[in-house]
């Protein structure tokens, strides 16, 4: 009788830790993988005409300054100011990656994507940022952030989104470990 008992507790434990392994699993691939319409101008498609020559055109997103406060004469409507970061912040200017400062802005010429990946035109390297984690979209004279379905989230003056949110100069926009700071630029 107690056999059968140590062999039922043995067979239950191994049950658990299965879904254990098989939760973990889906938490991660959630966290890694790119949304379905994380990046929709980026797909291979025959009527969109995309070709890997023209993905460098969407490095010209942003345009780093060395603004340090005071207004400067942009052609960009809005800047994003890194306030803090637990870790290294790169952006991708025209195909050159370099690292970003804390209190430098960069002005937002279009739609912005920010992940942890490559190809990202602000990339963390954070663990708590996912690959594809968020992107910003130019509507008419707005500007809106989209969280792309994070495990760890997006937060807009300190409320998680979980939708589209249209932003405003002196918003702040946490992800992971960083900090960034809306500035209006005209």
């Amino acid at each position: 009788m107690i056999e059968e008992l140590m062999w039922a507790g043995r067979l239950g434990l191994l049950a658990l830790l299965y879904l254990f392994l098989l939760r973990l699993s889906y938490v991660l691939s959630k966290s890694i993988s790119v949304p379905k319409e994380a990046y929709p101008s980026q797909r291979w498609s025959t009527e969109s005409g995309y070709t890997r020559s023209s993905a460098a055109a969407s490095a010209a997103a942003v345009r780093t300054t060395k603004r340090t406060g005071r207004r400067g004469t942009a052609a960009a409507d809005y800047a994003l100011r890194l306030l803090r970061s637990n870790a290294a912040v790169w952006v991708n200017a025209a195909d050159v990656e370099h690292k970003m400062e804390v209190n430098e802005a960069i002005d937002i010429t279009g739609d912005v994507h920010i992940g942890r990946a490559a190809g990202n035109h602000v990339r963390l390297e954070d663990p708590f940022t996912s690959a594809y984690h968020a992107r910003l979209i130019r509507r008419r004279q707005s500007l809106v952030i989209e969280d792309l379905d994070t495990t760890n989230g997006t937060r807009v003056n300190g409320v998680r989104i979980k939708k589209p949110v249209r932003l405003a100069p002196g918003d702040m926009i946490d992800i992971g470990g960083a900090s960034f700071l809306l500035e209006k630029t005209s």
